[in-house]
């Protein structure tokens, strides 16, 4: 089972997306070291099949046997056999280490966040602001995908923070959703308050318009959505506004 001291687990929205975490984080030993080294790798490449390629080709992923040339390795005959690593529901972005394929640019990027104790900050934190704000100290780590990490990194239960009620990143989706939403452009301040108010009103906002909030897979009985539901749903709007499903102000 999944605990997640930040928010809920049914942040991630798609049942699918949810499982894959699960299997990733509860399948193997669960120290710290190791529970974060699954979570960085799969957030690496963000692709289920990517992650059942390395456990076929490599067996269990584990830190106490890392060892770079053996995925370097595994993860090139998949390449080279015209397999897709990385997802495509966004952009993953290698870091600039000075090798010519992204996946070994991405392998030093997990050694480097390893080696600078990424479990033993993850867990002494008291804010989510904190490890957020050391992560985009690495090179290729910008907003977005720091945010991701920190939130896949919740989802292991070893973190404990104060912030978890107020601490959120916009990513382009979630701006883009809200712009939507209003015919005047606002400044980040201004839609980091709208977020946060659309968290507070939200049970008030349901009920006039006769909805019923439920969250998680079938089965689920969570019914309040956390800053991190708010900034997914956001991005769920741009995308049925591109295609033309809902109405939009312009």
């Amino acid at each position: 089972m999944i605990k997640a001291s930040a928010g809920n687990i049914f942040s991630v929205s798609e049942v699918a997306e949810f499982r894959n975490l699960k299997w990733v984080i509860g399948t193997g030993l669960q120290t710290p070291s190791e529970l974060v080294f699954r979570v960085v790798l799969f957030d690496v490449f963000t692709r289920i099949d990517t992650w059942e390629y390395i456990v076929r080709e490599i067996g269990a992923p584990t830190w106490a046997t890392y060892k770079r040339v053996t995925y370097e390795n595994a993860l090139r005959r998949a390449k080279d056999s015209g397999i897709s690593l990385y997802t495509g529901s966004f952009q993953k972005p290698a870091p600039k280490h000075g090798y010519p394929e992204s996946f070994v640019n991405h392998l030093k990027h997990l050694e480097l966040l390893m080696e600078d104790d990424l479990p033993g900050r993850f867990i002494t934190a008291t804010r989510m602001a904190d490890v957020f704000d050391w992560l985009l100290t690495f090179k290729g780590m910008g907003a977005f995908n720091a945010y991701q990490l920190l939130l896949n990194l919740t989802y292991t239960g070893l973190g404990d923070f104060s912030d978890t009620d107020s601490f959120v990143v916009l990513g382009p989706g979630s701006r883009a959703g809200l712009k939507r939403c209003f015919s005047q452009d606002l400044s980040p301040d201004q839609l980091l308050d709208i977020i946060q108010w659309m968290k507070s009103t939200q049970h008030e906002h349901f009920s006039r318009l006769g909805l019923s909030c439920t969250l998680g897979p079938p089965g689920s009985t969570h019914h309040r959505m956390q800053l991190c539901d708010i900034e997914h749903t956001l991005c769920e709007v741009d995308k049925v506004c591109q295609y033309g499903y809902m109405p939009c102000m312009h």
